[in-house]
């Protein structure tokens, strides 16, 4: 079976990988070393990551790229002295907030996604399972997430049912696919950083919940501008496509994430969904957008989203990752959770944005994480989390536990201390 093109992994044993993960805690810990500690420990934590290779292969030349840029160079000590202050705060409000079950506050149906997406900005923050401050929650969380898995070895709390994915937003028909992948990405994450019964138990759930993405992603489309995507679990005949970037974007998230945890995923399908992100470019607007049949008015989210995935796979140098990211520069997050259009959703936006421009690197991280950071501390609240998004018909419902994740991972991005968002 081929393997995804370019594979390498340079791992190191999970003792010794927890073992330098504790003493990057003990640093930060240090109140003498805080104001720098999180840029220091980026050369500790590169250090003890998995690095895996692009998903496909032979990007385009750059243009305007520097590998060499230093990412924390976009700021100055005090402001990341901030910047961490802000992480910590936040961290310490979602703890607050967690429920006796492990699971962290939302809608049934956004389970055990926002749960997911709140460990992941603990372990961005640099907190792991059963160590530190937030180690015994940490666990509970995980354990929770492993416990929504289906027999089908769909990542799910509520088992989505035929036809309900045209309900609403928070129906199990349109969340299911989200909660999957999301949770697969915490899953891998994770992998490795917990006590040996637990990784098993995680191992397993990963493998399922793999055979499950590879299901989905073999179904067949209407139409051919589809092919290579993945969308809703249980899609209907008034869906308006097969396929769409979000989606697409948190499965090659996922496959990636596993790669870099050591399984070994066949090349075939990541290939053919780079081929659908491709396809999703509107050169007339200069931007990749959310489908291609029956399009919508571009978002950033899925701006950054597409970018992302072609990130993922050694494409963030070519025109339409470039062009699209000079939208994103054109459309900043400067005036806080307000939306471009109905479609945009600010905070999931933000989270997109800068995993994608911390792949690009160079003028376009310059350009826009600097300035996302001081409106996201501005608007902060003394409480320590961030407002619930204001869209009218949108992820409003998810609650605020899942902005505050989404915000937290996306300024812990340039940290790169988990190994999906490396450079």
């Amino acid at each position: 079976m081929p393997h995804a093109t370019h594979l390498l992994l340079l791992a190191v044993n999970d003792g010794e990988r927890s073992r330098m993960m504790r003493e990057m805690r003990r640093r930060q810990n240090n109140s003498a070393d805080r104001a720098l500690s999180r840029p220091v420990l980026i050369s500790v934590a590169l250090s003890i990551m998995l690095i895996a290779g692009p998903l496909t292969a032979q990007p385009e030349p750059a243009t305007d790229l520097k590998p060499s840029d230093d990412p924390m160079a976009v700021l100055g000590p005090r402001e990341w002295e901030k910047v961490g202050e802000a992480i910590e705060r936040a961290l310490g409000w979602l703890a607050s907030r967690q429920q006796p079950d492990g699971s962290f506050p939302t809608l049934e149906t956004g389970q055990p996604a926002v749960t997911s997406l709140c460990v992941m900005a603990f372990l961005a923050g640099g907190h792991l399972p059963g160590d530190g401050p937030y180690g015994a929650q940490l666990e509970r969380a995980v354990d929770y997430v492993l416990g929504c898995q289906q027999t089908s070895g769909l990542l799910a709390r509520v088992n989505p049912r035929v036809n309900d994915v045209t309900v609403s937003i928070e129906t199990a028909g349109h969340t299911a696919a989200y909660n999957h992948a999301i949770s697969g990405v915490l899953l891998c994450e994770v992998y490795g950083m917990t006590h040996k019964d637990q990784a098993r138990r995680i191992r397993s759930a990963i493998e399922r919940a793999l055979n499950f993405t590879m299901a989905e992603h073999a179904k067949p489309k209407r139409f051919p501008e589809d092919e290579g995507g993945w969308r809703y679990v249980y899609p209907t005949a008034r869906e308006k496509a097969d396929s769409d970037l979000s989606i697409t974007c948190w499965q090659l998230m996922f496959l990636r994430s596993a790669i870099n945890a050591g399984f070994e995923i066949p090349s075939e399908p990541i290939d053919q969904a780079v081929a659908y992100i491709k396809r999703c470019y509107k050169p007339d607007e200069r931007v990749l957008t959310y489908t291609i049949i029956h399009p919508q008015a571009p978002t950033r989210a899925m701006a950054g989203a597409g970018i992302l995935a072609l990130a993922l796979g050694g494409l963030h140098r070519t025109t339409i990752a470039q062009s699209s990211a000079q939208w994103l520069l054109a459309h900043p997050f400067d005036r806080y959770n307000q939306s471009l259009n109905i479609y945009d959703r600010y905070h999931y936006g933000v989270y997109h944005c800068s995993l994608a421009m911390f792949q690009m690197g160079g003028r376009y991280w310059e350009g826009f994480y600097p300035g996302l950071t001081r409106v996201l501390l501005r608007h902060q609240s003394p409480a320590g989390h961030w407002e619930t998004e204001r869209r009218p018909m949108g992820d409003h419902i998810f609650g605020n536990a899942y902005t505050t994740a989404l915000v937290v991972n996306a300024l812990a991005v340039p940290y790169q201390l988990l190994p999906i968002y490396q450079r």
